[in-house]
């Protein structure tokens, strides 16, 4: 999650797939592994494995 896009990364970073061109400014993910990215003017994206 970045000003140039957002990566994501399922085996503790030995590698990354980009899953979005646009910015996120945070990150969070629940017990049961969702994960949501929020950024400017309402931006929200649900992340998947």
């Amino acid at each position: 999650v970045g000003p140039t896009g957002t990566d994501l990364t399922t085996d503790a970073g030995r590698s990354w797939r980009t899953v979005d061109t646009g910015s996120y400014d945070t990150v969070t993910c629940a017990p049961d592994h969702s994960c949501w990215a929020a950024g400017e003017q309402g931006r929200v994206a649900r992340l998947e494995r």
